[in-house]
């Protein structure tokens, strides 16, 4: 396999696999967990895309999911992978909050995500979407191919902690690889042992063939007596990376060297999504950059020469890794004192002064013993009392299951402030915030603003709290954006939120009137179908198929069916037999009277019909069908008694009369298995929640485009 491996390899990428890129694939095609510890422009993402689509076509992981810590990274993996699977026939989403492309993780064979967007799934809060969703995304790894690159920006006891909690949860039936050039060894040694991970780590040789191999050389240079100037970045000769810690910063320096007589391209997280990916396409070429902490990680460029501001150490080797990168090339990395100690820790920065040093040869063995003298401890202290912080996960989602709990996924993926939605509108009166596109702020830069702050509602700007509102828009006399400087607060402007690019979504189709029987079948039949999709094994079948002929119990009794009797005869037709569905067009029937509630009572009958299952089968098959609709353990009650349509309904899906068990015991029973059994019984009770979702999804949508 090795050796047709590297031709394939070869034939892709025009050169032959380096000897970790070998190990590494064959731990994708063994299905291993696998950590990759390889210094910055090493070819990681390579080393993990061209296993993936080799192994499609050798019985492997056929659905991807790469996940990644900035939106600049997200676009730049997005346009590499799009490339690469295009000759393949192969279908590449993004999914973050700005392009939701794939909200439900599925419809691609790669999508390329953030972190913020897979977690917050995971803990059932998945950010932009309705809650009545907040289980369909907490399975979306299992099955898949998960990759999570640069995980050493994720905060050890927030994301990272939620990441490995994640993939503990469902590492029986999925594969991950995690990705660093500067991760310690508290953080690797903690991937281990939750998942057994194989640690791939370069050797002395295979390093040396990457750089002094490849005629790569990088110089650091310590001023850590003096800012960096205007007149320092006009010396430097070459092609020219200048990263600053904060964004006011960058602009500050990007004015000064603009009247110095030179044009730099600027790069932050300030800027509207077409003013920046316009200029990531412009990197490439840019003969002079100044940036902020968006082009530390996965952002293929080589400069000759960097200067950078003092930084953690671990965020000078990123940075030092957009120098000289590139084979037959010689660059300086030059590290100047801060002008703000902002953002980081002062703790942080007299660790990095102390440790880095200058040096005619950055090597990667001197860039690892950095990192850990600068981190280790740091890593260590935050991963203690691991069993407290997976606790305190499993609290979150089993508050969710009963409806008993708070929602706090955010705390849990980001260690920093909190930020929110800022739109800049003349006339906030006229505008929703889904018809612009708005620029993601730290709400203290807000704070001195506060008095011209409008905020909003849900439905209107008013006056309001920013402390807690979702968005928040500031007038033009106090926001100025200019495609070439971003956000500067403070200066007058006339540049309002541009309109958003919207995408064609589907809508809602007309649905259309069906048989309780035949659309049981033909949800049982699609929940066997995206079992497959969602490249998870037939093992799960039965309990797939159990879940999707049961989830609908509920709909047969008599209060449900009466209501879609009286539904048929209010458009003068006449239904045979139960009913599953009543023609329903949402644009003509809003303000018709709403169904009965089905799912409890589908929940409280089902649980007669899972007596064959063991207790874990039949609380997570009980579970995914109380949770169909978005249910929870506060709606379980008891049920109405069944129609006299039920029997033979029934009968026609192949199930028994059911017995109704008592909604307080069947509480019990599923309290019980998310609290005490939570690792053996949520697993599965999340992908078939998922799998039956999707099914119901998609069977109805069949029946109505018919």
């Amino acid at each position: 396999m090795v050796g047709s491996y590297s031709r394939d390899f070869a034939e892709i990428t025009g050169r032959a696999p380096y000897p970790y890129q070998l190990r590494l694939a064959e731990a994708v095609f063994s299905g291993l967990h696998s950590v990759v510890r390889a210094p910055t422009g090493a070819g990681k993402t390579l080393a993990v895309l061209i296993p993936f689509l080799l192994g499609r076509q050798r019985g492997g992981r056929r659905k991807l999911i790469y996940v990644l810590p900035l939106l600049t990274l997200v676009e730049a993996v997005f346009a590499e992978a799009a490339e690469l699977a295009r000759p393949l026939g192969l279908s590449v989403a993004m999914q973050t909050g700005e392009r939701p492309d794939a909200e439900f993780f599925h419809g691609a064979d790669i999508i390329v995500t953030t972190f913020d967007q897979l977690l917050s799934g995971l803990l059932c809060e998945p950010f932009g979407l309705a809650p009545k969703l907040w289980n369909i995304n907490a399975a979306a790894m299992a099955g898949k191919l998960v990759v999570f690159d640069e995980f050493h920006l994720m905060g050890p006891s927030e994301a990272f902690a939620t990441a490995v909690f994640g993939a503990s949860l469902f590492k029986d039936y999925c594969t991950t690889v995690w990705m660093t050039a500067t991760a310690t060894s508290p953080l690797t040694e903690r991937l281990g042992l939750e998942l057994g991970a194989v640690e791939i780590v370069l050797s002395d040789e295979e390093l040396s063939l990457l750089f002094e191999g490849r005629g790569i050389r990088r110089i650091l240079r310590l001023h850590l007596d003096r800012t960096i100037s205007a007149d320092d970045v006009l010396a430097e000769k070459g092609r020219v990376l200048v990263v600053m810690n904060t964004v006011g910063q960058a602009q500050q320096l990007f004015r000064e060297v603009l009247a110095a007589g030179r044009s730099p391209l600027l790069l932050h997280a300030r800027f509207f999504a077409d003013d920046r990916q316009k200029k990531q396409a412009e990197l490439k070429d840019a003969a002079l950059v100044i940036a902020t902490q968006v082009i530390e990680a996965g952002v293929n460029i080589s400069a000759e020469s960097v200067l950078t501001e003092l930084a953690p150490v671990n965020s000078v080797v990123q940075r030092a890794g957009r120098c000289a990168r590139f084979a037959g090339e010689t660059g300086t990395v030059h590290v100047f004192k801060p002008r703000s100690r902002m953002p980081y820790e002062e703790t942080d920065l007299r660790k990095a002064a102390g440790c880095l040093s200058d040096t005619d040869a950055v090597s990667p063995a001197q860039c690892a013993e950095w990192v850990q003298a600068a981190h280790a401890d740091q890593d260590r202290l935050a991963l203690a009392g691991w069993t407290s912080l997976l606790d305190r996960r499993r609290d979150l989602i089993a508050g969710h299951v009963t409806g008993e709990g708070p929602c706090g996924a955010a705390a849990f993926i980001r260690n920093r402030e909190d930020s929110v939605r800022l739109y800049l509108l003349a006339n906030s009166r006229e505008v929703q915030p889904q018809d612009r596109q708005s620029l993601t702020i730290y709400r203290s830069a807000l704070r001195r603003f506060a008095a011209t702050l409008e905020c909003y509602d849900g439905e209107n700007w008013a006056a309001g709290d920013p402390a807690t509102a979702y968005a928040v828009c500031l007038p033009l006399s106090v926001a100025r954006y200019t495609s070439e400087a971003g956000l500067e607060l403070g200066q007058e402007g006339s540049i309002e939120s541009p309109p958003k690019l919207r995408r064609e979504k589907p809508g809602y189709p007309a649905i259309k009137g069906e048989p309780w029987w035949t659309h049981t079948l033909n949800v049982a039949r699609h929940c066997s179908l995206r079992l497959g999709e969602e490249g998870l094994g037939n093992e799960l079948e039965e309990l797939a198929r159990k879940a999707g002929l049961l989830h609908d119990v509920g709909k047969l009794t008599h209060g449900w069916q009466a209501w879609a009797r009286a539904r048929y005869a209010a458009k003068g037709q006449r239904a045979e037999g139960a009913i599953a569905h009543t023609d329903y067009d949402r644009a003509v029937d809003r303000g018709v009277p709403k169904p009965p509630k089905h799912t409890s009572a589908s929940t409280v009958f089902s649980a007669s019909l899972c007596e064959e299952a063991g207790e874990t089968e039949a609380c997570a098959i009980l579970l995914a069908v109380l949770g169909h609709h978005g249910g929870t353990l506060l709606g379980v009650e008891r049920p109405d008694k069944l129609d006299s349509s039920a029997s033979k309904a029934l009968a026609l899906a192949g199930l028994e009369i059911p017995v109704a068990s008592p909604a307080h015991s069947v509480q019990d029973l599923l309290r019980c298995g998310i609290r005490e059994s939570f690792e053996s019984v949520w697993p599965l009770a999340a992908i078939l929640s998922r799998v039956l979702r999707l099914a119901d999804q998609m069977a109805t949508a069949e029946v109505s485009s018919e």
